[in-house]
C-alpha cells in the first residue's frame, strides 16, 4: 500500500493489483465516448447531474476471492471486500452493473460515475429525480452530494458544459491546452495528441496537428527545433480558438448537412444544421445561417494515402456518416 494525497488534501490509498490482474480475464464491456453521450441531450431540457462516490466501491467481491486481493500495510495485511481500483474486471464490471439498475429509466445518460437525466417540463423532472435517488439508493449506490446539480438548464457532464443549445469543453481543457509545455520527448507529443483529442469534436485540427504527426511514429528520432516550437504554439492558439464557442446540440427538427473533406493527407467533416430561414436550404446561404453540430477528423494512413481521388472522397464520406450515425434511434 502507498498512500498519495489527493487534490483536496485527504489521502488516498494505492495498491498495485498488477500480479493478480494477470491471471484475469477482462469482462468487456461497450462504452461510448463522453461527447457522444452528452451532445444526445435535448435542447432546452431541465437537467439533473448526480457523481457516484467511490463507485467500484459499491460492487462486493465473492467471499471466496477476496484474499486474492490482499496487500501489505504498515499494520498488517489487509484485502478488499469490495471491487478496488486498479483490478483488471472492477470498470467493465461497474458499469455493466450500474446500467442494469438504470436499464429502463428514460431520458439518461450516464459516463462512469456521472450520470444525467434530463426532462422538458420541470414537475415531471422534479419526480423522476425523487425515482432516480430511490433507485440508485436501494441498490447501494452511493452518491456525492456536494457534485450533486440539480434541475438546471447548463450543466456539466462528462467533462462538458452542456447549455441549453450548446456543448462547450470545459475551461479546465482550454487552460490544460494554453499551459501545456514544449514537448522534450515522443512521450510528450503523444500527450500533447491525447489532449487534443479530448476536444477533436469540436473541429478539423488535421492540419494543425500536422507538424507533429511523424513523431508518433517509433522509428521517427524526436528533434525539437524553432520551426516547430512556432507551429506548436501555434496550433495551441488554433485550438483554443477553433473549441471555444462550442458546437450546437443537434435538434432533429432542423434541416441537416454532412460536409466531407479529403486531402492526401487526411481526411475531415462538418455536421452542420440549418437555424436561418433561406429558402435555399443550401450550406453558406447566409453568415450564421448554418451552425457545427460535430466535427472532426485524421489522418490517412500509408495504404489510404494511395487511394485514387474518387476512393479517397469516398472514403471521407463513408467515416464521416460512421463518426456521425445516431445512438438509440437518433439518426441525423
Amino acid at each position: 500500500m502507498v498512500v498519495t494525497r489527493k487534490h483536496d488534501g485527504s489521502p488516498r490509498r494505492t495498491v498495485d493489483l498488477s500480479p493478480l490482474n494477470k491471471f484475469c480475464q477482462r469482462e468487456t464491456f461497450a462504452t461510448e465516448s463522453p461527447f457522444h453521450l452528452a451532445r444526445r441531450v435535448p435542447k432546452g431540457t431541465w437537467k439533473t447531474v448526480t457523481d457516484a462516490w467511490n463507485g467500484y466501491h459499491s460492487v462486493p467481491l465473492r467471499e471466496s476471492d477476496r484474499h486474492l486481493t490482499t496487500f501489505i500495510t504498515p499494520f498488517g495485511r489487509w484485502r478488499y471486500t469490495r471491487a478496488p481500483q486498479g483490478f483488471l474486471l472492477s470498470g467493465d464490471g461497474y458499469n455493466r452493473r450500474f446500467d442494469a439498475v438504470l436499464s429502463d429509466y428514460e431520458r439518461k445518460e450516464r459516463c462512469v460515475d456521472d450520470t444525467i437525466h434530463y426532462d422538458t417540463d420541470l414537475e415531471q423532472h422534479w419526480w423522476r429525480t425523487i425515482d432516480f435517488l430511490t433507485r440508485v439508493g436501494r441498490s447501494g449506490i452511493v452518491l456525492n452530494p456536494d457534485k450533486l446539480q440539480f434541475a438546471e438548464r447548463c450543466v456539466d457532464f462528462a467533462g462538458f458544459r452542456v447549455s441549453e443549445s450548446t456543448i462547450e469543453p470545459l475551461p479546465k481543457y482550454l487552460d490544460a491546452i494554453r499551459d501545456f509545455p514544449t514537448p522534450g520527448s515522443t512521450t510528450d507529443i503523444r500527450s500533447w495528441f491525447g489532449l487534443v483529442n479530448q476536444v477533436a469534436n469540436y473541429a478539423q485540427l488535421r492540419d494543425t496537428m500536422a507538424p507533429f504527426k511523424p513523431f508518433l511514429s517509433p522509428r521517427c528520432v524526436f528533434l525539437w527545433s524553432p520551426v516547430l516550437e512556432e507551429a506548436f504554439q501555434t496550433s495551441k492558439q488554433a485550438i483554443m480558438e477553433a473549441i471555444r464557442e462550442g458546437v450546437e446540440i443537434y435538434d432533429m427538427q432542423k434541416r441537416t448537412c454532412l460536409r466531407p473533406d479529403w486531402s492526401m493527407h487526411g481526411i475531415g467533416y462538418f455536421l452542420l444544421q440549418q437555424h436561418c430561414h433561406c429558402a435555399s436550404g443550401m450550406p453558406d446561404c447566409c453568415p450564421g445561417g448554418w451552425r457545427i453540430t460535430l466535427a472532426g477528423s485524421r489522418f490517412l494512413s500509408p495504404a489510404e494515402q494511395r487511394y485514387a481521388a474518387v476512393e479517397g472522397e469516398a472514403l471521407a464520406v463513408a467515416w464521416g456518416l460512421e463518426q456521425t450515425r445516431g445512438r438509440r434511434g437518433h439518426r441525423p
